[in-house]
Formats: C-alpha cells, structure tokens, sequence
C-alpha cells in the first residue's frame, strides 16, 4: 500500500507530538520529586518496602499450603488406605511445624514493635544524641541481613531442586488444591494475640530472655493440646485445621507488618511543634531504619518459610519410609530458634544497650 507524503508527514507530527509530552511528563515528575518533603519520599519506600513484605507473605504461604495439598492421595489409588495414614500423620506433624513458627513470629514481631515504639518516643522527645543512637540500631540490621547462616545445613537447596519444588507447587494448583478463603481475624484471635504479647512484655521481654522463655513455654502448651485434638480427628477435620492454621499465620504477620509501619508513620512530628525541624530529621532517620528493618523481615520470612517446605520434605521422606518423624520436627524447630538468635538477637542486645545508657542518662539530666 502506497502512502503519500502528507500521511507520513502527519504520523511523524504525531511521533514529535507524543515524544514531547512524554519528556514533558518525565520532567514534571521529576520537578514535583524535586520539591516533594523528604520524608514524603521516605515515607513512600516505607510503603513500597511493606507492600513488598506482604507480597512475599502472600506467596511464600501459598507455596507451603501447595507442599502440603499437592500430597493428599486420591480415591482410588493403590493402597489408598495406607497412604491416607500417612498423609494425616504427615499433616499433623505440617501443623505441629506451623505452629512452633507462629510462636517465633509472634515473639520476634514483639520484639521488633518493641524496638521501634522506643525510637519512636526518643524522636517524640527530641532526646540528645539519637540520631547516632537510630544509625547504630540499623547498622546492626544491615549486619545481620548480610551475614550468613548457621553452617548446618544450607537454607536453600540448588537452583535445580528449587526448580522442582516451585514445578511441584504449580502441579498442586492445577489439580484443584485453590487457595483457601481467608477470613478477618475474629476478636477472639485478636484478645489471643494481645494476652501472648502482654505476658511477654510483663515477663521481661525488654530484657530478651523472660518474655521469650515465656512465650516459647505457652507456644509448647498450644502444641500438646493441639496434637491430642488432630488425634481425634477425621482426614479432612485435620486438612480443615491445618489450612486454618496456615491462614492464621498469614494473618498475624500481614497485621504484624501493618502494625509495624503503622508504628512508624505515626511517630511524624507536627509542623507546628517550636522543634519540628529537628524532630523530622530524626523521624526521616526512623522512616529509613525501619524500611531496613522491613527488608531484613521479609528476608527473615523468605528464609524460614523455605526451610520449612525443606522440613516437609523431609518429613514426608520420614514417614513414608516408616520411620519416626518427631526427630525431624525437632531439628526444625531447633534451626529455627538458632536462625532467630544470629540473625535478631544482636539487634535486641544492642537495643537494651543504648535503651539503658541514652535513658539512665536521660533521668540522670532530668533529677
């Protein structure tokens, strides 16, 4: 098809046209960025960070429920019976796994909310001196997200065996095993979460070794209790409690992170408080913290919830080889708790640290 020359000259107008608007949208975006507030632009990576996080709890959660669903025998396959007595134990010791990291999230979260509520009302107060007190808090969290894992067992399998396990988790969602509905949390699991948290914190949680013993103790009690009831309990009863149990993970750390950044953008000071400069530049110093603090969550999340799809592998091995799977529940658990001491725990320390001297030395001024 031939066309004229006051075609091409129309379309290549268009092009010039077109071209000039995008670079005029490219420099009124840039120009508003220039002027925005810098802890508007901070702020924003905070959400951006926390979408994220909560992106990757969404997903890592729906690969774990897939590991699990994906082993469930079908009616009508051989030795149908055995292998559902295998897939109930299996899915007993899931939901025995599930819960144990529950507890830890829920401690660690604790503790988190801890740190940042403190920062919080240093910045409040405009104490002396915080703003090295906030970079050394993060310095230990860039630390600890760079530092590596315990030398036991690697976290992550080869790129080959990860492959597998993601080809496996896609198997699962096309044979029917769909993401289960997802409900609010009730008031009752709202109360259950506020009396673990409120135990903890009057049980010494500040100090880094009450609160969690105490915490660890009542997750221990859950997890008898719930084993006995799963006993009593049909096939599908205990695939209903393990998928309850799950979405009540993905809860608590989706309202954790929420809580989370809320924490942090309420600790914005008012324009109209006499030391409002000050205490912005400090509030940016939090913002940035605690977008680090959400990175090294999300990588924490990441990495534990991919040991424990490795831990389900290596209880399904157990138990169709008719062996005893309480050993391997254990050594989960045991991991657990070693990733969370190297990769939290000098974050804590540090924090009681420079809590006792900036606050002793702050009453001190003040007597």
């Amino acid at each position: 098809m031939a066309y004229s020359f006051s075609t091409i000259d129309s379309r290549l107008n268009n092009i010039r046209d077109n071209t000039r608007e995008g670079v005029d949208d490219i420099e009124d975006h840039a120009k508003r960025r220039a002027h925005r507030d810098p802890a508007d632009v901070y702020e924003q990576a905070l959400l951006d960070k926390t979408n994220n996080v909560e992106q990757t709890v969404h997903q890592q959660v729906d690969d774990v429920r897939q590991d699990v669903l994906r082993r469930r025998p079908q009616q009508g396959d051989p030795n149908y019976q055995y292998k559902a007595e295998q897939y109930q134990q299996f899915v007993r010791h899931a939901a025995t796994g599930m819960d144990s990291m529950k507890g830890t999230f829920r401690t660690l979260f604790s503790r988190v909310g801890e740190v940042v509520r403190k920062i919080a009302r240093w910045v409040r107060d405009n104490l002396p001196n915080i703003i090295v007190a906030i970079g050394t808090i993060f310095t230990k969290v860039v630390q600890a997200k760079e530092s590596s894992g315990d030398g036991k067992r690697p976290l992550y399998r080869p790129a080959k065996e990860k492959s597998q396990m993601a080809k496996q988790s896609e198997q699962a969602r096309e044979h029917g095993h769909d993401r289960q509905e997802k409900t609010p949390m009730t008031d009752g699991e709202n109360d259950k979460r506020q009396h673990v948290e409120t135990v903890y914190h009057e049980n010494g949680g500040s100090s880094g070794k009450g609160g969690t013993a105490t915490v660890k103790n009542q997750n221990q009690q859950e997890k008898g209790r719930h084993k006995r009831n799963m006993k009593d309990m049909s096939d599908k009863e205990q695939e209903k409690y393990f998928n309850d149990t799950i979405n009540d993970f993905e809860r608590m750390l989706i309202n954790h992170v929420d809580e989370l950044r809320d924490t942090i953008m309420s600790s914005r000071p008012d324009p109209e408080d006499p030391e409002y400069l000050d205490k912005k530049n400090l509030y940016v110093e939090l913002v940035k913290g605690g977008t680090l603090m959400m990175e090294h969550l999300r990588k924490t999340i990441t990495d534990l919830l991919t040991r424990y799809r490795l831990y389900l592998e290596e209880l399904w091995e157990t138990i169709t080889s008719g062996k005893d799977p309480a050993p391997v529940t254990k050594k989960f658990e045991e991991h657990v708790d070693r990733y969370i001491q190297q990769r939290w725990d000098p974050i804590f320390d540090k924090m009681d640290q420079l809590a006792a001297e900036i606050e002793g030395k702050h009453k001190k001024e003040a007597s």
